[in-house]
């Protein structure tokens, strides 16, 4: 009577999500009869609960000698193996329970969430395709359907799962989320807002991320202070979510606010220096703010990590200009050695003309005008602006009499 009250108390105190002290009312059982097949059980159901997976196992383990044949056994210590990781042991135990010859759904759902999990994305969507046959309406399962779809690129096929859930369950919050992200891909923003919005009333705090994917539809309408608005409060959420810094950057470049854009660059800049596209918002950053020496550092940085980045390659010609040093310029212009891809770029004629025009009595500028001139013959396929360009740099000697 004491170890069935015991474990009666433990199950109540498990539907109370008081697991760690469920768990001390199955030891009570277990100093008495510790092959008590209920207390090893539910013991490790409160280890995966409490994501104590190793000692979880050890429970399981003990409840699958006791009783060897029960299906939940198995099924409870593939789920703990799963989430220690160990794939072998994880898919070992399901084939055991597959020659129980329990054709049960349960067993279908457990091996697609390993399959999952070990990102075998194909045959997960295979089980719980199997398992949608029994139960056609389980939103678990129809969620992890649809996220398996979405992994293998069927953006369509699970969209069309998710408004399926939200059809049968409106405040299903991940379903509604992810048919927000459906649709800011497919350029339906105002569709997307309104669907990010209905997670924000069902559920504020469940997925701060969201507050950086609703700042990106308002960057998108450009409605930019708003954009500004949800970029840090998604920030407050989510503090070391870089996406975030980095968008925020970006807006604030595109609003003139380079003073808010060099310090939120800076922030991402801290939490991951070495990043290429990070070091390129810093630099312009300074540019823009007409800090050019500490701009042609971060561009010199990017060059030596990835030399064909072409715009900051000229945003470091543009640096050279600006710190009146038109020869290093120039000679990094009419290189013999310089990719064809930063010739054929528009910032090349531009960098070129600027030159000219800052200093058109500059004793080399005959090479850029040479260089020019080669340039027009080799691309004759210049629309009329560019060429425009060209014209005005190579007829400079007119103007000034030289």
């Amino acid at each position: 009577q004491n170890i069935n009250a015991s474990n009666m108390w433990g199950i109540a105190l498990m539907e109370c999500n008081k697991q760690e002290e469920a768990i001390q009312k199955f030891s009570y059982t277990l100093s008495f009869s510790k092959n008590d097949y209920k207390a090893l059980y539910y013991s490790a159901v409160c280890c995966l609960q409490l994501e104590k997976y190793t000692q979880g196992v050890e429970f399981a383990q003990k409840a699958l000698l006791v009783c060897p044949k029960s299906l939940d056994s198995h099924l409870l210590l593939a789920e703990l193996y799963m989430n220690l990781g160990n794939r072998k042991k994880c898919f070992q135990v399901l084939d055991d329970a597959n020659k129980l010859g329990i054709n049960v759904p349960s067993l279908k759902i457990v091996e697609g969430n390993a399959y999952k999990f070990f990102k075998q994305f194909d045959k997960a969507k295979e089980k719980y395709k199997a398992t949608l046959v029994f139960l056609p309406n389980d939103e678990r399962v129809l969620f992890n359907y649809a996220v398996c779809e979405l992994m293998l690129g069927n953006q369509d096929e699970a969209y069309e799962i998710f408004m399926k859930i939200i059809s049968k369950n409106p405040k299903h919050v991940q379903s509604l989320y992810n048919i927000g992200l459906y649709c800011f891909k497919k350029l339906r923003t105002d569709e997307a807002l309104e669907y990010f919005n209905k997670v924000l009333e069902i559920a504020p705090n469940t997925i701060p991320v969201i507050y950086s994917e609703i700042a990106s539809c308002y960057a998108r309408k450009r409605e930019l202070d708003k954009a500004v608005k949800f970029y840090n409060k998604s920030l407050e959420y989510v503090p070391d979510l870089i996406d975030a810094y980095v968008k925020l950057t970006s807006v604030y470049l595109e609003m003139q606010d380079y003073q808010n854009a060099r310090r939120i660059a800076r922030l991402a800049y801290k939490k991951n220096c070495e990043d290429i596209f990070i070091n390129y918002l810093y630099a312009v950053s300074h540019y823009n703010d007409g800090l050019y020496r500490d701009a042609i550092e971060k561009f010199e940085y990017i060059l030596s990590k990835q030399n064909d980045y072409l715009e900051a390659f000229w945003g470091y010609i543009d640096c050279l200009i600006e710190l009146n040093k038109p020869k290093e310029a120039l000679k990094h212009l009419v290189n013999k050695d310089m990719q064809d891809s930063r010739k054929k770029s528009d910032f090349y004629t531009k960098a070129l003309t600027k030159l000219a025009c800052i200093e058109p009595s500059y004793y080399n500028i005959n090479k850029a005008r040479e260089c020019i001139m080669l340039y027009k013959e080799k691309y004759p396929e210049n629309n009329e602006e560019k060429n425009a360009e060209l014209e005005m740099l190579s007829g400079l000697n007119k103007e000034t009499g030289e």
